[in-house]
């Protein structure tokens, strides 16, 4: 569903991303992961048309989509949850949700019924009518996945989707992901996530990104004991 051939990205003078490949096909979880800095976000930029690409290509569903602008890359299928929230704080949950809602193009009364299962699956009925701005850290987390999911797209970029979550919201988040993955036929999702052990029983495939290069790229349990990873990320002492 999800194709990344060679693709690298330049800010001036500087390798952001330099020959990165990874796919990702409906049912699938891939996990990307890496320090700050590493080029995670820069990669799900790239994947939604907000950078332009020095070299390489993305394909959606066998679709070239790089050098498209985001919302046309949005309007093909792929939808993006940001590293910052990016809501609408003026607007209430119900409200932020039901714009993302509008990429399926249904009649109003769809659209509504998406936004309202869409908050349900992320446990946010009873705070549909709160202003986003008065909402928790990890109440807006599971507000912005709300959105892109009430999209219906069959791939999702989201970027740290874990980030600022509870225990409980975490066991909520992760469950929720992977039945996404593997209902209505299956989508394709990119996540990433600083620390690598969010990927552990989440993610089929799991990219390391260090300093903008792919070092490692295999199931949790090659990526966590490659000796490139260790060097570079884990350490040698860490342990699961």
């Amino acid at each position: 569903m999800i194709e990344i051939q060679e693709i690298g990205v330049a800010f001036g003078g500087v390798k952001a991303l330099d020959k990165i490949s990874v796919s990702c096909g409906a049912g699938r979880i891939v996990g990307v992961v890496g320090p700050s800095g590493s080029g995670k976000s820069t990669l799900l930029d790239a994947i939604s048309g907000i950078h332009p690409l020095a070299s390489g290509s993305v394909l959606l569903g066998g679709i070239r989509i790089d050098g498209l602008a985001p919302h046309v890359v949005a309007r093909r299928g792929l939808a993006r949850m940001y590293q910052e929230d990016r809501l609408f704080g003026r607007m209430t949950a119900f409200e932020n949700v039901l714009a993302g809602a509008y990429l399926r193009g249904e009649a109003t009364g769809a659209l509504e019924s998406s936004a309202r299962a869409a908050l349900e699956s992320v446990g946010m009925n009873e705070r549909r009518d709160t202003y986003a701005w008065d909402l928790a850290a990890g109440e807006r987390r599971r507000l912005a996945l709300a959105r892109s999911l009430a999209s219906n797209a069959p791939a999702l970029a989201l970027d740290e989707p874990l980030r600022c979550l509870d225990g409980s919201e975490l066991d909520l988040v992760r469950a929720l992901l992977v039945r996404v993955a593997s209902e209505s036929g299956g989508r394709a999702i990119v996540i990433s996530d600083r620390d690598i052990s969010a990927c552990e029983e989440l993610c089929d495939r799991v990219l390391v990104l260090h300093a903008g290069k792919a070092i490692a790229h295999g199931t949790f349990d090659e990526v966590i004991h490659d000796v490139d990873v260790r060097d570079a990320y884990l350490g040698v002492e860490w342990s699961q």
